[in-house]
């Protein structure tokens, strides 16, 4: 009686165990496609009810969740680097921003740093995303020039590592930014 007991047990554990195994396989394979182009959503009924920021100066627009806040250069979410066209969007423990201080170099020191590459379009022009996950969370950045060549960056940080929507987040935020002339 006391063997069958114990054998019940052991069954029940390791059953349990294959369960959770599976479900943490599972879970990072989802954001790991994420990362890589894998889940990109562009549903516009996703983000029809968004906000809308627009920079009448350096000509563009982009979208953010309605419940999520925004900052300007001086504000402290912002680097202190922040130039006037910079923008961060706050929500969800999830920070992005867009800046204007991208340049080969960074790209090159970001590719030596073990991120990966993915050619992207952004308003129909061609960019490089680069990302990494760390313990940290997902490390995102999108490089892309303007038709006027003006240099542009979105990028976000932060975030679990495990945070599927900050991915999902990004690649939608991503595919709201619009140039607007």
């Amino acid at each position: 009686m006391k063997k069958t007991v114990l054998i019940l047990i052991l069954m029940v554990l390791v059953l349990v165990s294959v369960g959770i195994l599976f479900w943490q396989k599972n879970n990072t394979s989802q954001i790991k496609d994420a990362l890589h182009g894998g889940i990109v959503v562009t549903n516009s009924d996703e983000t029809v009810n968004w906000k809308t920021y627009r920079n009448d100066k350096y000509n563009y627009e982009i979208k953010y969740p309605q419940d999520w806040t925004t900052r300007t250069m001086g504000q402290s979410a912002l680097p202190a680097t922040a130039q006037d066209r910079d923008v961060g969007f706050v929500g969800n423990n999830c920070f992005m921003w867009v800046s204007g201080d991208s340049n080969d170099g960074e790209v090159s020191d970001l590719l030596n740093k073990g991120y990966t590459e993915t050619k992207v379009m952004v308003d129909g022009l061609p960019a490089r995303k680069l990302e990494k996950l760390t313990d940290h969370g997902a490390m995102r950045a999108v490089y892309f020039t303007s038709s006027k060549g003006v240099p542009f960056r979105i990028d976000s940080e932060g975030g679990q590592a495990n945070n599927l929507e900050c991915v999902n987040r990004f690649n939608q935020f991503i595919s709201t930014f619009k140039f607007t002339k």
